[in-house]
């Protein structure tokens, strides 16, 4: 997301607004897995939780109307996420992360199927011995 923009979530997002059919719009949701737990990287008080079914509370559902103010939203995001010091990488992510993209088309019934691409950030997953983790990094 950072840099020159050409990363991969950058892109996805600048091209999905760039085709947005007339009257659509993005739904935006982005949360994080660590030991477990999700939690909501668009409202971080929020732990999610699972109902009697075991379906997933969903995040908080964003609607940018800009492809900037959604990668806004994202770095914002990225930066609350679970990450720890290792002897390999000064900043190694300590959770997954999953951004979900929803197409919103106008004069669609609510019931209708939509549009969705997920896009996974998996934690850092060096090797315990090169990395020097120990503690409750090691059991991240």
């Amino acid at each position: 997301i950072d840099g020159d923009g050409t990363g991969l979530t950058s892109r996805v997002v600048h091209d999905l607004y760039a085709r947005l059919p007339p009257g659509g719009r993005v739904c935006c949701r982005y949360m994080q897995l660590y030991n477990e737990d999700f939690y909501d990287l668009f409202a971080p008080e929020v732990r999610l939780g699972q109902d009697s079914t075991n379906a997933l509370l969903t995040a908080m559902p964003l609607r940018p109307a800009t492809a900037q103010e959604l990668l806004k939203s994202i770095r914002a995001g990225a930066a609350l996420r679970a990450s720890g010091r290792t002897d390999m990488n000064d900043s190694s992510s300590r959770s997954h992360a999953i951004l979900c993209l929803e197409i919103l088309e106008a004069d669609v019934p609510p019931n209708a199927l939509k549009p969705q691409l997920f896009i996974v950030d998996l934690a850092g997953s060096e090797r315990v011995k090169r990395s020097g983790v120990a503690g409750t990094q090691l059991s991240e």
